[in-house]
């Protein structure tokens, strides 16, 4: 049986999209390459908005924590 990821699971699931949120509202550069994001395009466009994590949860990046996330496209 597979894990379920750690940013989906309930007690982290509430602060990623109350973060996710605040994100998609203030920002509105890639935080990656530094160009503007089209905050129009919807997914799968492939360069709609998206919330990266910085440090991957795999490698022991926190789920929620805000200065784990960033806006990439």
């Amino acid at each position: 049986m597979a894990k379920v990821r750690a940013d989906k699971q309930s007690g982290h699931r509430a602060v990623y999209e109350s973060n996710r949120r605040k994100i998609l509202k203030t920002r509105n550069t890639c935080e990656i390459c530094g160009h503007p994001i089209d905050m129009s395009l919807k997914a799968p466009h492939p360069l709609s908005p998206v919330i990266d994590h910085i440090v991957p949860i795999s490698k022991g990046g926190h789920p929620s924590d805000i200065n784990n996330l960033q806006l990439a496209h």
